[in-house]
């Protein structure tokens, strides 16, 4: 669980932007990105 949170963790706005787009990236549902 805390994995998943882990942009939270960070000071850097810029650095948990980025691991927040690279875990959307990976954990996001599969039949979103077929939607898209």
């Amino acid at each position: 669980g805390a994995k998943k949170y882990r942009w939270f963790r960070t000071n850097s706005d810029e650095i948990a932007k980025d691991l927040e787009a690279d875990w959307i990236e990976k954990y996001k549902p599969r039949n979103n990105v077929i939607g898209m």
